[in-house]
């Protein structure tokens, strides 16, 4: 089975999104295959564009009930989401709708690994949990409440309320929706803390299945080097509370850089050194550093690397979207698809990580899938 050709969205056909999203506030009672989740977002007019087309994509969506500012509507749906009527001011949109992680084999959106929840939401993954504007130029602040007989229950940003079987997060920072995340499970932690040079003390968590205890330690110290690293060389800080790493067997990218709660596949870094190569640790270190880069603004990354070594020809990396960016004049417009970033570290002897050098060669250079 191929995957489709990519599609290209040319300048001339970009439009902003008809409004501004403030805040959503989602809420998720889990079960394998009848997950509820309510949606809560506010809106108002977008003043940098007349056009007020209110659609909001949504797929494989089964939907309970929506209203608007509080009274129940029946909006028209479509394979791609809905549309209806909508004021011309400020208003609150509601839905509830059902997804059933368990079938999810696309591991796309909401699904399950192993008995765990996890999400991978770039880049159009967002849709197969509610219905929402899910395009990288609309950003918000997202509140995040899970319900689930698990653990562990995390979500991006800091833990606002956390106590059997009930999470709250909230996440102060605006991001588009393909940057959200959500992990549910029986996952232990193997912890640290890192403190900023501006004082700031972040706890940090490398969750994993039980059993995978043994393998956090190199992880660890890379990320915590990495985090010293971009103080001492671009003055950047991390700006939460706590940043949390998820190793999950079955997740479909190399890693995947959500706002405060990175997720990775098993691979890319968990190590041993009974059973891990060289090349092994070497991989982990670029991609915890790559994907840690993200959290304020991957351009400052120090070169393009010039080769993809790995995997198909045509999955080129995409253009940066985490913080929105202006469509420059005479540009093709690629919403999601991002220029070659490179890896950032190189590892020098068995005892950890030494700062990133910026620059690898042959081999060493990685590009982790993100897929087109």
């Amino acid at each position: 089975m191929r995957d489709a050709p990519p599609k290209t969205i040319y300048l001339a056909d970009y439009t902003p999104f008809g409004f501004v999203v403030d805040r959503v506030s989602l809420t998720f009672d889990l079960d394998p295959h009848k997950t509820r989740v309510h949606s809560r977002i506010a809106l108002r007019p977008n003043p940098e564009t007349t056009d007020r087309t209110f659609f909001l994509h949504g797929e494989n969506l089964t939907l309970i009930r929506a209203t608007l500012d509080g009274k129940e509507i029946s909006p028209r749906l479509t394979d791609e989401g809905l549309t209806c009527a909508v004021p011309d001011a400020p208003f609150i949109w509601e839905t509830e709708v059902e997804i059933d992680p368990k079938n999810n084999t696309a591991l796309e959106g909401l699904y399950m690994s192993g008995g765990m929840y996890c999400t991978q939401c770039e880049a159009e993954g967002f849709r197969k949990i509610t219905y929402y504007p899910d395009r990288p130029d609309v950003m918000a602040i997202f509140d995040v409440t899970i319900n689930g007989p698990h653990p562990v229950l995390l979500s991006n940003g800091n833990p606002v309320t956390t106590a059997q079987h009930h999470a709250e997060w909230h996440d102060p920072w605006p991001k588009p929706a393909y940057l959200f995340a959500l992990v549910a499970g029986d996952l232990v932690a193997h912890s640290d803390r890192f403190t900023t040079m501006e004082g700031r003390d972040v706890a940090l968590n490398l969750y994993v299945r039980p059993g995978d205890e043994g393998k956090c330690a190199f992880g660890m110290e890379a990320l915590k080097k990495s985090m010293k690293w971009d103080e001492d060389v671009y003055g950047r800080a991390y700006d939460l509370d706590l940043f949390n790493i998820v190793a999950v067997d079955d997740f479909n990218m190399g890693a995947m850089e959500n706002k405060g709660l990175n997720i990775f596949n098993s691979s890319a870094v968990l190590a041993s050194a009974e059973t891990s190569t060289d090349m092994n640790f070497e991989r982990i270190e670029a991609i915890i550093a790559h994907e840690y880069f993200h959290n304020r603004q991957p351009h400052h990354l120090p070169r393009l690397v010039p080769a993809v070594p790995q995997g198909r020809s045509d999955r080129l990396p995409r253009q940066p979207v985490y913080l929105r960016h202006a469509v420059r004049p005479g540009q093709t417009h690629l919403g999601r698809h991002r220029p070659a970033r490179p890896p950032v570290c190189r590892r020098s002897g068995a005892a950890g990580p030494s700062r990133p050098t910026g620059e690898l060669s042959g081999n060493q250079q990685l590009l982790h899938r993100h897929g087109l």
